[in-house]
């Protein structure tokens, strides 16, 4: 069931439900960053799985967002692929305490 509109956003009024909200919306984010370095390198999930050993099961749960990829994991796989992962800090406020808006794309994390 996919929430929308007015009761979504009523839903997101509590903290807990927030918080899980925006922890979906990061593996997804996340997922999909994974999955587009995965696909400029021309690999298959099959293949990525060979070369990390890592089960394809998990990669195609990882890409989607339906499981959780730690830090390490994300290195790892992404190490496989022949790229070096970079991270920054970045503030989360501009302003006068208003939230900055999110990277469209790549979020905290960069593939480079």
């Amino acid at each position: 069931m996919k929430l929308r509109g007015k009761k979504l956003n009523e839903l997101l009024q509590r903290p807990l439900v927030r918080e899980g909200f925006e922890a979906q919306q990061l593996r997804s984010r996340l997922g999909a960053l994974l999955k587009r370095t995965r696909e400029s390198t021309g690999l298959s999930q099959t293949e990525l799985e060979g070369i990390c050993s890592v089960n394809q099961g998990n990669i195609s749960k990882y890409e989607t967002g339906a499981v959780g990829l730690t830090f390490d994991m994300y290195v790892r796989l992404v190490h496989a692929q022949g790229y070096r992962v970079r991270v920054e800090n970045v503030p989360v406020t501009a302003g006068k305490g208003k939230p900055q808006e999110p990277e469209p794309e790549g979020g905290l994390f960069e593939v480079l």
